[in-house]
């Protein structure tokens, strides 16, 4: 029974996990995970080892290796820089556009001042520039 409620994810345990997961996806460092844990109702004891207890429920020794304060702490760190990675690609992706764009007003440029007098090639000139 434990068993089937557990893989179903209707067991507390599992809906405690679930709670760690979510929270630590969302968090932006360890302080913000523990300040969230509380805000969702957690007591949070400092001991030899973290220990959370919903203060509706019992206190569990473990959740399992992935629940551990270094495991949560590198999987905390691990979505930073996951997130700085998606980051630093999103600005890489929005700079190639604006090169690119700024590539295709060049070439817009050029065409123009083909056919345009010198005065007038000096005027597109000091345009482009501001």
């Amino acid at each position: 029974m434990k068993n089937e409620m557990t893989n179903k994810g209707k067991s507390w345990k599992s809906k405690l996990q679930f709670e760690f997961d979510r929270t630590i996806k969302n968090a932006k460092d360890w302080d913000d995970f523990l300040n969230q844990m509380t805000e969702l109702d957690y007591e949070i004891k400092n001991g030899k080892y973290i220990a959370f207890k919903h203060k509706d429920k019992l206190r569990f020794k473990t959740l399992g290796e992935d629940y551990t304060e270094d495991r949560l702490k590198e999987r905390l760190t691990g979505i930073i820089k996951l997130t700085t990675q998606k980051l630093r690609k999103e600005l890489v992706r929005v700079s190639i556009l604006k090169i690119m764009k700024r590539l295709n007003l060049v070439r817009a440029m050029i065409f123009e001042l083909r056919n345009t007098s010198l005065k007038q090639q000096l005027i597109l000139l000091s345009l482009f520039v501001i």
